[in-house]
Parts: structure tokens; sequence; C-alpha cells
């Protein structure tokens, strides 16, 4: 059984302390974490759908698990399942933000392009690997999406994100159609 990913754990334990959990208690949060994660990857559940917590909980029924002890790890997964959700609702936040950004009128003033483009760009990167290990995505997975997000920056030659539209992906989609990368 693989342990909990850093990048899993630490943000999990962070917002289970948000949630006034016993600090007693935490380790078995842990564990039936650990255990839920083990069972979708072994049965090709995936970890973030709440369609596999009664599956979860039909399994932990099988192996003998207590009443208390099935409502414990009920509890621990749809915990886990509201850090997803807040990071969800953080992504969208930013995304509705980026089409408001679009969307204002052209009298108004743009901004100024990023200076530190690289920077802005390893921020990018930093989020993707994120999500994808949040997700828990293969490594290859991984290394295919940032691949494609660096043949994309390198596209619009390092444009800050902050100033990416959907025009720019438009014509991103169409220069590989006419240029395919090999």
């Amino acid at each position: 059984m693989k342990p909990i990913p850093e990048k899993i754990k630490t943000p999990y334990v962070t917002f289970l302390n948000k949630q006034n959990i016993l600090a007693n208690e935490i380790p078995y949060y842990l564990k039936w974490l650990k255990y839920y994660l083990d069972f979708c990857e072994k049965y090709s559940h995936q970890g973030s759908s709440h369609n596999s917590l009664p599956l979860f909980k039909n399994k932990l029924k099988q192996k003998k698990q207590s009443g208390q002890q099935i409502e414990q790890a009920n509890k621990a997964i749809t915990l886990f399942y509201q850090l997803i959700e807040s990071y969800k609702i953080k992504k969208t936040t930013a995304i509705v933000s980026d089409k408001r950004n679009i969307q204002k009128p052209k009298t108004e003033s743009i901004k100024k392009p990023d200076i530190t483009k690289k920077q802005s760009w390893k921020k990018e990167l930093e989020l993707l690997d994120n999500e994808i290990r949040l997700r828990q995505y293969s490594r290859k997975t991984l290394q295919t999406y940032m691949k494609w997000t660096r043949i994309f920056q390198t596209f619009l030659k390092s444009k800050s994100p902050d100033l990416i539209d959907s025009q720019d992906a438009k014509d991103f989609i169409t220069h590989l159609a006419v240029h395919p990368v090999r």
C-alpha cells in the first residue's frame, strides 16, 4: 500500500485542522484516506468521485469493520471530497474571473504584460503539477500535460498567462492543424 502523496496529505491535514478534528484522531483519518485511495486505485475508481464512497463502505463491511469505524471512514472521505470541492471552487472562481477580464469593453485599460514571463509560467506549471497529483493521474500524464503546456507557451512566445484568451487557444489549435508537432 502506497503512502498518501505529500501533495495530498499536507492540504488534507490542514483542512482537518480547520474542521476542528482532534489531533489524536487525525492519524485515523489519514489511515482511512490511505485505504480509500488504495481501494480506488485497486478497483479503478475515481478517487474524487462520490460514487466510490458507497463501494468503499461495502468493502469495509466485507472486511468486518465495526459500524463506528465505517462511520469514521465515511467522515474522513467526505472531508476529503470537501477539500477537493474547495480546490474546484477556487479554480472555477479563477476561470470566471478570467472570463470577466476577457469581456471587458475595449475602452478600459489593458493589463500591462507581465515582465516576469518565465516566473508566471513557472507558477502555472506548478499549479498544473499540483492538480495532476491531487487527482492522482499517472506520472506519464503529468509529463504529457507539461510538454503540451510548454509547446503552448512557446507558441505564445511566453505571453503572460494572465493575458491569454480563448482566441489564443483557437490560434494554437489552428496552428497545430497546419503544422503538427512530431
